[in-house]
């Protein structure tokens, strides 16, 4: 989940200085000369509130360092205490430095200050008054190796929380990691330096912090009241008086932050580079100031909206991440390539891949961070889950040695002691170089992704901005020249991750032939089998590693992420659609689709499909502040507070709004306006506020923080919230986004040892096991196997499985065998060995005979000659004979088969003991290709093959003694022969059907096809185009899935699956979108190039039944059930005005909106309603001859006349309304158990049944016509009509399949 979806600030903690409840701070005693003072905590603390933004940009600032107050102490002080080490040596040290100054926005904490802990001036309220707080827990001295260690968690996730102590404790020696030291006033003053550190707490949360390290002017003279090593510090005017020694001595401001703002951070601290030799007190005041401001900038989501501010006169930009699943970018991502070389970057990718430990080493302690950040970005998606720690310390470097996987860097001073580690990967940024333990075996980098990432990467350069700016002229200012470095800057940034993320594709993109998400099954043998030989290993590797199985988690929950959109997005033509063998079981791993993977691998080589389209953004300017804290406090002036400041965004937001028309820009002024509401303690109008980022952008929704807010709202505000129509919201968000809440068990082929298996089977683990090893998906031909081996038992025989499944592996390993002899005589894609012969003779001379999907075909002469023998649809007949063989005066098994071409001469071949099992497979396959004719249904075929090689493996198993089935061997082969002893099935179709298609090919069980619609494509001059490569057929399920089908080739091209329960209504809304309407009452809007649905409309409370639009697409009707009717403004996704209710409603089915009215169909009437006011203008009812209502289903108007389709008490009727009038024209009665779907072309009805039948009926004399169409085994649930000339129906889970019909067949 995105940092917008992140858990709100977590565990109410006494230790929090930035969640609630916020600290109140009581008087403390003064601490003795050397010891820090401690936390201590007000039994009963009033409770003040104070505005917290939740997505605010710095969490905190901490001073961390030596004052007047804490002294300074020479560390190990060993030196004669009547010597001064400031009168010898330039460098003193180190020294023992503290926590100085803890800023958050609700309070500023001096926790070595012997006056004032808590500053009663900070933060002023809106009246300028001062605000009491509680007393935390009291920050401890942090040289302790222990609190530093309780920092390094061993899995980092980067959501943000409050921060504890425990993190501030952790900073001093990290904010000097080479420790601190006291310079001499005659040296030159060090210059001030920046580096970031990332910190992992306990739980496995991540911040970050940046941090400016600096020398302040001090007088130090020894102390005698304290222990010797302790020197007393003064800072003001009689610095240079006489016996007072003046050095520079160390500290460091740290901002805490929840996301990588490594860049923004840094011009902030820049920006107080003016105030840093300023007095104690002025320095806080400037650090207080910067806080309490910057508190108050939020941080952008995910998408095109930049937040600006300016600080101190300099202008900073605070970007978003560009896209919900992705980290924010703050960094220079070019950084590595100026140490390694390209090929050094991708075996350092490779090595983190690898789980190696990895030790970076740098003489610049800010390039470590920066250079293993880049790092964590370029192995996207995948992310590192272990130990992280960019900085380690000079007293933490023991660490090093510590056995496990992680990144650490360390000074490139300890490099002779880091190489000499075992087990280790040293990588120095200084030399370039990459050293790795002998122990240490280095896997190849396959090959053909390497090339493909070097010829696009070698383009990138091209948006550097140097080269850029040779042939420009310079920006006439600094605005312009500012702006246009940025743009390209950021050009820069997404051609290097984009790069970086097609590396990732090419290298896993086949993993997805090996997944089968609907079993939670992954076959990872198989692909690494699939591999080169000379890449297996690396691959063998990598699927070790615990990042690959997180990655492989969200593959089989089928998530849809950046990565999977760029997949898609370069994935070539041919392998996007899921082609009619595509999931034949066996051939995947083969050596038959490694060429079409290498084609896949070489298709994703065009730079032209992995450029992410280039977005300005749009700057949001946050106001500016004019005064300091103190001159507010004293004025009483209203500008500074937090409450006033984020009261005039909310305005600024609101007038904003009111004109964009960018969705994305509109989803992310929503969010910061909900965010500023909530900070100010407006909860409802804020809530409001992110439940409607549901229609603009669902994805940067914070859930889990809308959650919290909703829990914690005070008893005051509960009757205002229940008057509210937010109020469902605890029904909403338990509805939005939940994904994969739970991990569905994963089992993989490998689990199931065939050596250890139970006694017995029963049919569910059957079942399972079956669809893991991918022999069979479709739990009714799962069924019939079972019956097959069990022979009318309850279960299976562990040794009859067995068997089974040897048989099953070694045909596998005979047609893989023979079919690299057939390859080049057999059409890729459509032909494959199902079934080969052992050696026998034949009137061609000796070899093999081939059954395929299409025929019988005869190999020679050692595989080298090829004869083709016969198309299974030229089959007449086939029998079996005794044939006479005169070389040893005995008759022989044989199958004669006969041709029904004219001439053509029987074949004979003599196949011995194994002529019975090959006419019953013949005769499976031949008959299987009749019923495709038949039924013009090209996945019969596909289905045909499956039962030959089942039958095949039965019949073989069968020969073991210990088999179930071995004395009921026809009884089995019964069970399998489907397509043989089908007679319905075989009946010709009639000539109005054209094609088949089967949304659940491939799926464990058949779905009921609830909704179809058909998308024209648009041609190049825009116009709609039924030609176009982009037309689409979408079908909404029963399981919940939308399935896309090209509308010309008819295959499967993607599929949609966040709906939890069935989809039953589809609709198109001008080229963008399509919407999804579900029983799990949500409708989700689904964009039609992603498949992906960031827009969500949660406001009906009943299941979602029909949806309608106006003719200009502006204006949406959606209904439920419960009679509930919803106008939608189509672009914004906002109510048009208030829902209509239709009263003593039954069931509302279907509505149409047609010349400004709302047809709206329930059980018992057609409904016209006046959608403005809601008012019925008129209703068509229905009695029957024993004056009994009947039941109304469907509906059409068509010529002035209205159609219903209706479930009488014996039969189905036609009823025919008067359109103006509603009064009865006709009533046509139907042989069927009632009307389920109506479809209006040219001067036809067709109306679906519900017994799967299709009648038509004339618009003109209005009867019907004398052809009934068989359609379906199970009732028509929808239709639709494609390129005005075909109409489409979908079925019940029965059948669960599509017909298209041509529109205007002869019916004669």
């Amino acid at each position: 989940m995105s940092r917008a979806n992140s858990e709100a600030s977590a565990s109410e903690e006494t230790d929090s200085f930035g969640g609630y409840p916020r600290p109140r701070f009581e008087e403390t005693t003064r601490r003795c000369s050397s010891s820090p003072r401690k936390f201590k905590m007000n039994s009963t603390p009033p409770v003040v509130s104070k505005p917290k933004l939740h997505n605010s940009l710095v969490e905190m600032c901490v001073l961390v360092g030596v004052d007047e107050d804490t002294g300074l102490k020479i560390k190990d002080f060993s030196q004669d205490p009547a010597m001064d080490p400031f009168e010898s040596l330039d460098e003193v040290g180190p020294v023992d430095t503290q926590v100085l100054a803890v800023i958050t926005p609700q309070s500023a904490y001096y926790p070595q200050s012997k006056d004032i802990q808590i500053d009663p001036r900070y933060p002023v309220t809106t009246s300028g008054s001062i605000t009491p707080t509680k007393s935390p827990k009291k920050l401890r001295r942090t040289s302790s190796r222990h609190h530093i260690l309780r920092m390094i968690s061993s899995n980092g996730q980067a959501i943000p929380q409050s921060i504890n102590h425990e993190m501030v404790n952790s900073l001093p020696p990290l904010c000097f990691p080479d420790e601190a030291y006291v310079i001499s006033q005659s040296k030159h003053r060090i210059q001030e330096t920046i580096h970031t550190l990332v910190l992992t707490s306990m739980t496995g949360v991540r911040t970050y912090a940046t941090c400016l390290s600096f020398h302040v002017p001090y007088s130090i003279q020894q102390s005698k009241s304290r222990e010797p090593g302790f020197y007393d510090l003064k800072q003001g005017t009689d610095i240079y008086e006489k016996n007072v020694t003046t050095r520079w001595v160390p500290k460091c401001i740290c901002l805490i932050t929840q996301a990588p703002y490594f860049g923004v951070m840094k011009k902030i601290l820049s920006s107080l580079l003016p105030d840093l030799q300023q007095s104690e007190q002025l320095l806080l005041k400037s650090l207080k100031n910067m806080l309490y401001y910057v508190a108050m900038v939020p941080m952008p989501p995910p998408g095109n909206l930049s937040v600006e501010f300016s600080i101190n006169d300099v202008s900073i930009v605070v970007a978003p991440p560009d896209d919900t699943d992705k980290p924010v970018v703050d960094i220079a991502l070019h950084i590595p390539f100026l140490s390694f070389s390209v090929m050094d970057t991708l075996r350092i990718v490779t090595f983190i891949l690898m789980q190696q430990p990895i030790i970076f080493i740098a003489s610049n302690y800010a390039l470590l961070t920066h250079v293993m950040e880049c790092f964590m970005v370029f192995i996207l998606p995948f992310k590192w889950p272990f130990t992280y720690v960019p900085i380690v310390s000079t007293m933490l470097l023991d660490l090093l040695e510590a056995p496990g996987v992680f990144l650490m860097g360390c000074h490139s001073e300890h490099s002779k002691s880091v190489k000499e580690i075992k087990g280790m990967v040293v990588v120095d940024i200084d030399q370039g170089s990459i050293e790795a333990c002998q122990s240490v075996k280095i896997p190849t980098i396959p090959k053909q992704a390497v090339s493909v990432f070097m010829e696009n990467f070698s383009s990138v350069r091209r948006y550097m901005v140097d080269l850029l700016m040779v042939g420009r002229p310079d920006p006439t200012s600094l605005e312009s020249a500012n702006c246009f470095t940025d743009k390209m800057h950021r050009k820069f940034q997404l051609e290097i991750q984009n790069h970086f993320l097609e590396f990732m594709a090419n290298l896993f993109r086949d993993i997805q032939d090996f997944i089968s998400p609907e079993i939670q099954c992954v076959k990872k043998e198989d692909f690494v089998m699939s591999r080169p030989e000379d890449e297996r290993y690396f691959y063998k590797k990598i699927m070790e590693q615990q990042m690959f199985k997180t990655f492989l988690d969200d593959r089989l929950d089928k998530k849809q992420d950046y990565y999977t959109r760029l997949e898609r997005r370069t994935r070539p033509q041919s392998s996007t659609n899921i082609g009619l063998f595509s999931d034949f079981p066996r051939y995947h791993p083969s050596t038959c689709v490694q060429s079409a993977m290498a084609m896949r691998r070489k298709s994703s080589a065009s730079t032209d499909n992995i450029k992410q389209q280039f977005t300005p953004h749009t700057h949001l300017t946050l106001p500016s502040f004019d005064l300091s804290l103190d001159e507010a406090s004293v004025t009483g002036s209203k500008q500074l507070t937090a409450q006033v400041f984020f009261d005039k965004c909310v305005t600024e937001l609101t007038e904003v709004l009111s004109n964009v028309r960018n969705t994305s820009i509109k989803a992310s002024y929503l969010y910061l306006r909900g965010m500023f509401r909530i900070a100010n303690s407006h909860f409802i109008t804020g809530l409001e506020d992110l439940c409607n980022l549901n229609t603009v952008d669902l994805s940067i929704m914070p859930i889990n923080f809308m959650a919290k807010v909703i829990a914690d709202l005070p008893q005051s505000d509960v009757e205002v919230v229940k008057r509210n129509p937010f109020y469902r919201s605890k029904e909403f968000l338990s509805k939005v986004e939940q994904k994969n809440c739970m991990r569905q068990q994963r089992l993989h082929y490998k689990e199931f040892d065939m050596d250890n298996l139970p006694d017995k089977l029963d049919l569910e683990d059957f079942i399972k096991r079956i669809q893991i090893m991918e022999i069979a998906m479709d739990k009714d031909v799962i069924e019939r196997l079972f019956k097959a081996l069990t022979v009318g038992n309850d279960e299976l025989l562990s040794d009859t499985f067995s068997s089974f499944v040897d048989s099953w592996k070694d045909n596998g390993t005979e047609t893989d065998a023979i079919y690299p002899h057939l390859q080049a005589h057999l059409k890729e894609g459509e032909e494959y060995p199902i079934k080969v012969s052992g050696w026998i003779s034949s009137g061609d001379g000796s070899g093999r005979l081939v059954l395929t999907q299409k025929r019988l075909v005869f190999l020679g002469d050692g595989n080298q000659k090829f004869h083709d023998v016969i198309n299974l649809t030229d089959i007449k007949r086939m029998e079996k004979i005794e044939h006479f063989t005169s070389l040893k005066s005995l008759y022989v098994a044989a199958l004669r088969i006969h041709s029904n071409k004219e001439g053509e001469k029987p074949y004979t071949v003599n196949l011995k003991s194994e002529r019975n099992s090959w006419q019953l497979l013949i005769t499976e396959m031949w008959n299987g290709r009749i019923v495709s004719h038949a039924q013009k249904d090209d996945q019969v075929i596909t289905e045909a093959a499956l039962n030959v090689m089942l039958l095949d493996a039965v019949i073989r198993s069968s020969e073991s003694q210990n088999a179930s089935h071995a004395r009921h061997v026809e009884s089995a082969a019964g069970h399998l022969s489907q397509f043989t002893h089908s007679t319905t099935k075989k009946k010709k179709s009639p000539n109005a059907l054209k094609h088949r298609i089967n949304p659940s090919f491939s799926e464990p069980m058949k779905s009921t096809v609830e909704a179809m619609i058909y998308i024209p494509g648009t041609s190049s001059d825009g116009s709609t185009s039924d030609d176009s490569d982009s037309c689409k057929l979408w079908c909404g399920m029963a399981s919940g899935k939308v399935k896309i089908f090209d509308g010309r080739t008819w295959m499967q091209e993607a599929e949609f699956c966040d709906a939890k329960d069935r989809v039953c209504c589809l609709m198109s809304v001008g080229t963008g979108s399509v919407w999804a309407g579900s029983f799990d009452t949500n409708i989700y809007i689904i964009d039609v190039d992603t498949y992906t649905a960031n827009k969500k409309i949660c406001d009906h409370s009943d299941f979602v039944s029909d949806m309608t639009v106006t003719a200009n697409k502006t204006v949406a009707y959606t209904c439920s059930l419960d009679g509930e009717i919803m106008i939608w403004n189509t672009i914004t996704l906002e109510k048009v005005q208030d829902s209509i209710k239709l009263p003593e409603c039954r069931s509302l089915t279907s509505i149409k909106w047609k010349d400004g009215k709302l047809w709206c169909c329930t059980k018992e009437a057609i409904r016209v309603i006046d959608p403005s006011t809601g008012d019925e203008l008129k209703r068509a009812v229905y009695m029957d001859e024993k004056k009994f209502p009947v039941q109304f289903d469907c509906f059409l108007t068509y010529e002035d006349k209205l159609w219903v389709g209706c479930t009488g008490s014996n039969n189905g009727k036609l009823l025919i309304f008067n359109e103006e009038t509603l009064e009865v024209i006709d009533t046509l009665r139907v042989s069927c158990r009632g009307i389920s779907k109506l479809v209006a072309v040219e001067n036809r009805i067709w109306a679906g049944s519900k017994q799967g039948k299709i009648h038509l009926f004339n618009t003109k004399t209005c009867r019907r016509e004398e052809k009934v169409l068989e359609a379906h085994e199970d009732a028509i649930r929808s239709m639709c009509m494609a390129a005005n000339q075909y109409i489409l129906t979908g079925s019940g889970s029965k059948d669960g399949k599509v017909a298209m019909w041509k529109a205007d067949f002869d019916n004669t």
